[in-house]
């Protein structure tokens, strides 16, 4: 899984490098439905959080096909706050769930 992951991984750097210049760290803030604008961000992000929740810290969370984690709150277009390393990579986030009142 680490190696296929990796080599994954270093071909999406690869290419990604090509179309984007990454001067400095940053912090984004995307929504859900643009992550697609930073596949790269994107990409680590969810490995990421497979390796902390699965890997490091032993949770019962499933991975979906290309060894992502995410679960159905991924569903609700939360507002991630990401920030992302001077090489375009996740280096931490947090994710803000969007509210849902309740009707009366």
């Amino acid at each position: 899984y680490r190696a296929a992951r990796s080599h994954a991984l270093k071909s999406l750097v690869a290419s990604c490098h090509i179309k984007f210049v990454w001067s400095a760290a940053m912090i984004r803030y995307l929504y859900a439905d643009e992550l697609k604008t930073a596949p790269l961000l994107k990409e680590t992000m969810f490995f990421d959080r497979a390796d902390q929740f699965k890997t490091r810290l032993g949770w019962d969370v499933m991975l979906e096909d290309n060894g992502y984690e995410r679960d159905e709150y991924d569903s609700d277009n939360p507002l991630y706050v990401i920030y992302q390393k001077a090489d375009g990579t996740h280096g931490g986030s947090m994710r803000l769930l969007p509210s849902k009142g309740v009707q009366w």
